[in-house]
């Protein structure tokens, strides 16, 4: 799915104690690759290793992380990635209690207005079908469709 960062909306009907707050380091990364291993159902085993492979990215220069708190708690993830002028989602999820509250579409809104406010007009993302509705309240739109197959190893 792709936007034109000119037409967002420039806010959106969200909880009132809802919060989106830049992920820097320490604390806050923590909370946020835990609430992504909920989001995502990352089996409690295989956590570690995800955590591991993402944190060296998480503080790359064209990484924004982001993480949503309602009523102080950690609810919800979102990722900007820029480069070649374009702004990429990623890893966009809400702890499933947290689902349908207008959550994932604020913490996937809030990276899109900073990536427009540093120049970027265009942004990129890939949806599952779930969350297809919210990114097109955003004003995305579909221009393909990917396939995606996960293999697991069977532990005998």
């Amino acid at each position: 799915m792709a936007a034109d960062l000119k037409s967002l909306p420039d806010k959106l009907p969200t909880p009132s104690d809802l919060k989106i707050l830049p992920v820097v380091a320490g604390t806050t990364l923590g909370q946020c690759f835990h609430v992504a291993s909920i989001g995502f159902g990352v089996r409690e085993e295989c956590a570690q290793v995800w955590y591991d492979f993402f944190v060296e990215a998480v503080f790359d220069t064209r990484f924004r992380t982001y993480l949503a708190v309602l009523n102080g708690q950690p609810v919800g993830t979102s990722q900007l990635f820029l480069s070649a002028g374009v702004a990429g989602i990623y890893n966009v999820t809400c702890i499933p209690e947290a689902r349908r509250q207008g959550i994932g579409a604020a913490i996937t809104l809030a990276p899109l207005l900073k990536a427009r406010e540093m120049g970027y007009r265009i942004s990129i993302l890939q949806a599952f079908q779930q969350g297809s509705r919210v990114y097109r309240q955003l004003g995305f739109q579909d221009f393909g469709k990917l396939s995606v197959y996960l293999w697991e190893n069977e532990k005998d």
